[in-house]
């Protein structure tokens, strides 16, 4: 992402961890297909994030939601996460690892279960990961001492969500059922 986290977060008015599940959450969007030239679209910005509709902050909201497809359309690995770095303390990573995956899959559920469902099984694993990914993460005790292993292991996470959202996203839109996005 070309801003960094913190910066991004007070353009946007949210909390520490709130960009991490909005960028998971248009991630997932995107994924699915649903966007800004959508009929839906003002109907989920209303309904989920309402706070964030005055003119500035949507234009961002949509400007990241344009950053996310373009990256994942590249398909060359350009797709980055927007969470916070290693600056932060693992408590505070792993939260915002698990908040982020938890928006992938409340973005990918936008869905038309029947989409979903004529996808291969692969895809319905992955969903199952990121349920589990952003339970275990969030689960994680703000005392918590990692070890230099959590350490590494948080970073495998971190990259299997960066691979996992790039390929549902080559796997939701090659699908060659093309129904209605919303349910």
């Amino acid at each position: 992402m070309e801003q960094g986290y913190e910066a991004m977060s007070r353009q946007l008015g949210l909390h520490d961890s709130e960009l991490a599940e909005i960028h998971g959450t248009l991630t997932g969007l995107v994924c699915s297909g649903l966007g800004p030239n959508d009929e839906a679209w003002p109907g989920f910005l209303e309904e989920h994030w309402a706070p964030l509709l005055e003119e500035e902050r949507r234009k961002l909201l949509e400007g990241l939601y344009a950053q996310v497809e373009k990256d994942l359309a590249a398909g060359d690995l350009g797709f980055e996460l927007l969470v916070p770095g290693d600056e932060r303390d693992f408590f505070q990573r792993a939260q915002c690892l698990g908040l982020w995956s938890n928006g992938l899959l409340y973005g990918l559920g936008q869905v038309k279960p029947e989409r979903l469902n004529a996808t291969d099984s692969d895809v319905q694993g992955q969903m199952r990961d990121l349920a589990e990914i952003g339970t275990r993460l969030t689960a994680i005790a703000d005392d918590f001492q990692p070890s230099e292993e959590d350490e590494e292991d948080l970073a495998e996470i971190h990259e299997y969500l960066r691979s996992l959202a790039q390929s549902l996203f080559f796997d939701l839109h090659q699908s060659s059922v093309r129904q209605p996005l919303l349910q």
